[in-house]
């Protein structure tokens, strides 16, 4: 995969308050970093000027006619938007968005790469000590029967009690 770029978005109210947005980039999503952040400093920051920041939906829909596309720029900016808003009502931003849905949320392991079984499966016991009790396991590329082997070698190395996704 190629590198990813990474755009932050800060949208700052009247009264002093600041949302923070951020969005990854990659070429093949349609829009990278750099015209991202040409088409939020150049358009869309003279289009949120004067707006209220608590209307989310109307900013949004007011870039959408602007420009169709670049959703990536567009989320960092509606997730700014509703961090500000989170602060201006201050709440949580989960409780504009509908409430608690769980108490905690399971922490995923970083992705183990695809490459030879053996290395896969030690990867992933190294991420299980150090409590990772999820991890993702990079498999396709190859033929199935190496995948198999694959998945086999990991969950012998991780033990039946840690989730494999």
């Amino acid at each position: 995969m190629s590198p990813a770029q990474n755009l932050l978005v800060q949208i700052r109210s009247n009264d002093g308050l600041t949302g923070i947005g951020a969005c990854q980039y990659e070429a093949r999503y349609g829009e990278t970093g750099p015209e991202a952040l040409l088409v939020v400093r150049q358009h869309y920051a003279s289009l949120l000027v004067k707006e209220n920041p608590l209307a989310i939906e109307a900013i949004i829909s007011k870039l959408d006619r602007f420009i169709p596309d670049h959703l990536p720029s567009k989320a960092a900016v509606d997730i700014a938007l509703h961090d500000l808003k989170g602060k201006i009502l201050n709440v949580p931003v989960y409780h504009l968005l509908g409430g608690l849905a769980r108490e905690k949320v399971q922490l995923l392991a970083p992705q183990v790469s695809r490459g030879d079984p053996k290395r896969q499966a030690q990867d992933a016991a190294r991420l299980v000590e150090l409590g990772f009790k999820a991890i993702k396991l990079r498999v396709g590329g190859s033929d199935v029967e190496e995948d198999v082997e694959r998945v086999k070698a990991v969950r012998d190395a991780v033990g039946s009690a840690t989730e494999m996704r």
